[in-house]
């Protein structure tokens, strides 16, 4: 049996993992993290929601002040998430994120509340889907920067006020109407997100934010007058080079 080559057995030890690999390496995670923008001027879209946000930053940062609490609505890969990093970094405070239905009890709610900083933004997703009863206990830390906790039951129940530090709640949800209205009015800040336009989405793909380290092929958009033709011979076939269906309804940020 001949033996192997010293190449090969370099390339077989120094191989990196398989391509189907489910788990996501440092570098991979680090490129995925590179392709959120962190600048409201790199985020594409929602011009609307944008400018009034950046009302509300300068006021803050000139006040010295927590931005209010906002609620950010609409169809989910709109770019809720991302605009939450956004507000964080534009306020130049520090980003925390997490989602409602991993909070089981009163306890872990408090837990991450107690160890906010001053001013820092606390992205709390699928809002929605709090329990009531963690409601009850986020209202008066939204209002008036404290919770409430009680140690130990019947005779041997004590209360305790803990004082927080001034922050930022962002809460995203894809369905508004299922916020209970109590927490609802507690959001200074209520924005709505909509579906970016085709046109938006086409100056997107054309020209991406500088600080990405790509750019796009230059036959990837726009589309061109024969694959047109394709499409209306084949209402299956692909729009263009890039592989983007025809039946696309729209991109999110």
């Amino acid at each position: 049996m001949p033996e192997r080559g010293p190449g090969r057995k370099e390339g077989m030890e120094g191989a990196p993992a398989r391509i189907s690999d489910p788990l996501a390496r440092e570098p991979e995670r680090r490129e995925e993290q590179s392709l959120r923008p962190s600048r409201m001027a790199d985020f594409v879209g929602q011009s609307a929601v944008k400018q009034n946000l950046l009302v509300f930053i300068r006021a803050a940062v000139e006040r010295g002040e927590a931005l209010d609490h906002v609620l950010l609505y609409g169809p989910p890969g709109l770019g809720k998430t991302t605009l939450a990093g956004i507000l964080a970094y534009e306020l130049g405070v520090a980003f925390k994120a997490t989602s409602a239905p991993v909070y089981q009890n009163a306890a872990e709610l408090l837990g991450v509340l107690t160890h906010l900083e001053a001013r820092q933004v606390l992205f709390l997703d699928e809002v929605h889907r709090l329990g009531r009863v963690l409601e009850e206990h986020l209202y008066p830390a939204m209002e008036d920067f404290r919770c409430e906790l009680v140690v130990d039951r019947g005779p041997n129940a004590r209360h305790y006020t803990l004082q927080l530090p001034p922050f930022t709640l962002v809460g995203a949800t894809t369905r508004a109407g299922m916020i209970s209205a109590p927490l609802r009015n507690r959001f200074g800040v209520v924005a709505r997100l909509i579906s970016m336009p085709p046109r938006t989405c086409s100056s997107f793909s054309s020209a991406p934010p500088a600080s990405w380290s790509w750019r796009p092929m230059p036959t990837g958009w726009p589309r061109s007058p024969g694959a047109a033709a394709a499409r209306r011979a084949s209402p299956t076939a692909c729009s263009d080079a890039s592989g983007i269906s025809p039946r696309w309804k729209g991109m999110g940020a």
